[in-house]
């Protein structure tokens, strides 16, 4: 009867030991591989390659350099690189994953067995402090042996109940595991969505080199001129909205859906590559994207390669349909291109056979003049309270 109680005990001292061997540090074993080689070799590659890039971007602003810049073996490779880099750590997270979903599997089914077999343990030992007492008494051949079995029985007792404790620590460090799988599987993620994006931009840059390439039709002189014009564009009307919040006064109020000009090819052709609208949106004199302010509604696309982008307010147009946009709001193409030194396109570029353009929404309305070249760029300005104001250029 003690040989089966003894081995019991060796039995569920053996199953709690193996459940503290599963929740060891789950990627504590050495990789036939090291992933942090090959990761340091891709830096080294990146290092180098941006490198290049940053020296080919420092050199004089021309039609060769830029699509050096843009070239396969330079921003292209870049991009590809650091896919491939993306795509080794993705790789080598889903096996970190996978034997960690295993490990919790093993584990959650030991630690079911463990329990089961303590509680087991210490219902029989209640019955047995209950009952064997008085067995005991009887059976005992005498007072010494009554008295060492029933320590006997205390120490079991008192054994089983610290080894529950350990089984309810071992349950805690098991429920660890769980957490560490989900935060492995958010990192997953988050690594996925960067590889599509960084895939995303790896086609963009492919189109880009392409579209300058047709647009210049390989001429460096149309592609300085289309330069000149674009940055001489940015500058004079930073400078005109900068002189005009200092300027602005004597505005004449103007009802929505009012007239306050005509689109025209004003600044040309220091400063307008043709006749179009050029609308900005400030609020508390920063710039904000007009696609967030327009209602949506059905325009003709031609600010290729980029693409169509959504209309998300509800204010009217300044301009009746159909309409035409040819530049949207941020880093387009052209800002991609390096025409506007590196930053985005302030604003939305639109064309329409209507050439009357019209007051989005009540407020004041301003005009203005400012000197391009041998040009002058013209400008309307409509403050709308709140901090907010539309500017629009190259009206007539």
């Amino acid at each position: 009867m003690k040989q089966r109680f003894f081995l019991k005990i060796i039995l569920f001292l053996f199953l709690l030991l193996f459940s503290s061997l599963l929740i060891s540090p789950v990627f504590s074993e050495e990789s036939t591989e090291d992933p942090n080689k090959k990761y340091g070799e891709l830096q080294n590659e990146i290092e180098e390659l941006t490198r290049k890039l940053e020296e080919t971007r420092s050199k004089k602003v021309t039609l060769a350099n830029q699509i050096a810049f843009m070239d396969n073996q330079i921003q292209i490779s870049l991009t590809t690189l650091r896919i491939q880099e993306t795509t080794v750590k993705i790789g080598e997270m889903e096996k970190e994953i996978e034997k960690l979903k295993e490990r919790i599997g093993i584990l959650e089914q030991s630690l079911t067995t463990v329990s089961e077999l303590l509680i087991d343990r210490i219902q029989a030992n209640y019955k047995s402090g209950v009952v064997l007492p008085y067995y005991a008494l009887l059976q005992s051949d005498g007072f010494s042996e009554l008295i060492s079995r029933s320590k006997y029985l205390r120490l079991v007792q008192a054994h089983d109940t610290k080894l529950l404790f350990e089984v309810q620590a071992t349950k805690a460090d098991f429920e660890q595991q769980k957490q560490l799988f989900e935060q492995k599987k958010a990192e997953l993620d988050h690594l996925q969505a960067q590889l599509e994006q960084q895939k995303v931009s790896l086609n963009q840059q492919k189109v880009d080199k392409e579209a300058l390439l047709t647009v210049t039709r390989s001429d460096e002189k149309r592609y300085q001129d289309l330069l000149l014009q674009a940055r001489s564009e940015q500058a004079a009307i930073e400078k005109a909205m900068r002189q005009a919040i200092v300027q602005l006064k004597d505005g004449t109020p103007i009802e929505e859906g009012k007239e306050i000009g005509l689109m025209g090819n004003s600044g040309a052709p220091s400063c307008s590559t043709g006749p179009h609208l050029h609308m900005e949106i400030t609020k508390d004199g920063v710039r904000n994207n007009p696609s967030d302010y327009l209602k949506s509604i059905g325009v003709n696309w031609d600010n290729s390669p980029d693409g169509p982008f959504s209309f998300n307010g509800s204010w009217n147009w300044p301009m009746s349909e159909p309409i035409r946009i040819t530049q949207g709001y941020g880093m387009t193409y052209w800002a991609r291109t390096g025409f506007y030194g590196g930053g985005p396109h302030n604003g939305l570029d639109m064309v329409s056979s209507n050439i009357v353009i019209h007051a989005p929404k009540s407020g004041t309305l301003y005009k203005g003049t400012f000197g391009c070249g041998s040009s002058t760029l013209k400008w309307v300005a409509v403050d709308h309270g709140g901090g907010i104001i539309t500017w629009y250029f190259h009206v007539q």
